[in-house]
């Protein structure tokens, strides 16, 4: 098991993390960005620019992805201000010698959608699930420990809150 340091303490933890990479992240109208594509170099990649350029909408945008069912109505403020735009997410990642591709798009009823897809080489995508089957299978797939969407502790399917 991989060992873990809580910065604010020091104190040595253990637990089972996966270990995935980013890749590639691409946006659509969501919330202040009509568009990005941002392609993660291996290591440490930093967001930086001055205020209000959408870095914590990125940061958001990747957290959606990863923890957020497409229909939830905690996607309410991805939409940009005065439009009816459905906002978009692809997220690709590593996890070991494969890639995965996480698109969404959030909205209620047939405008929010879900596909994961596998590749052994990050050009021919293969798809691995779909709609409410995504959100469990990447829980699964990264050993997270989060629940399913609507699961005893993630009421109403939402993402877990953020922890400091």
């Amino acid at each position: 098991m991989p060992l873990l340091y809580c910065r604010s303490c020091c104190m040595k933890r253990t637990q089972v993390v996966a270990e995935m990479r980013l890749r590639f992240l691409a946006v659509e109208h969501f919330r202040c960005i009509r568009s990005a594509q941002i392609t993660f170099g291996p290591g440490l990649n930093v967001l930086h620019g001055r205020n209000d350029l959408g870095k914590s909408s990125l940061a958001e945008a990747i957290r959606a992805a990863l923890l957020l069912p497409p229909t939830s109505v905690d996607h309410k403020p991805f939409i940009p201000a005065g439009t009816d735009h459905v906002p978009k997410v692809i997220l690709e990642f590593e996890k070991g010698d494969d890639c995965f591709r996480i698109t969404k798009t959030f909205g209620t009823g047939a405008r929010g959608t879900a596909t994961l897809e596998k590749s052994r080489d990050g050009q021919r995508w293969h798809p691995l699930a779909s709609a409410r089957d995504v959100d469990g299978k990447v829980r699964e797939m990264l050993s997270w420990g989060i629940p399913s969407p609507g699961g005893r502790r993630s009421p109403h399917g939402g993402a877990p809150p953020r922890q400091l």
